[in-house]
């Protein structure tokens, strides 16, 4: 599920923000911009964000003063490919800034495969 790993880019922000009670983010949701229930709809990118503002609350007790919403149409660097459904779904968006880098750094995960050694497997079929 692709939304699993929104949250999870939200929860890595929010406990960035408790550790560190001074810094503030911005964001800024963004709509695709086309025609029909999108454009010209900066109350919906408005819900987007506040939504995303909303999580950071609940679930990480982040101060609403620390948390500042905008809305705006398209994104300022929008995907180009707006013609197609993909890139219009990348446009609907909460972009999220923040004056302070160490609350967007990249997270680096290190996975570690461990490799069984075994001399021989013994199967018995009935």
């Amino acid at each position: 599920d692709m939304m699993s790993v929104y949250y999870d880019v939200l929860n890595v922000i929010g406990k960035r923000l408790q550790d560190k009670p001074s810094a503030k983010i911005k964001l800024t949701g963004c709509n695709d911009g086309l025609p029909g229930s999108e454009k010209g709809n900066k109350k919906l990118s408005m819900q987007r964000a506040l939504a995303v503002r909303n999580y950071l609350m609940k679930t990480w007790d982040i101060d609403s003063l620390r948390l500042k919403v905008e809305a705006r149409e398209l994104p300022e660097y929008a995907t180009s490919s707006v013609d197609t459904l993909a890139g219009a779904e990348e446009n609907r968006r909460v972009e999220i800034t923040s004056a302070d880098p160490s609350i967007l750094e990249p997270l680096l995960v290190f996975d570690t495969l461990s490799i069984c050694n075994v001399p021989k497997i013994r199967i018995r079929m009935k």
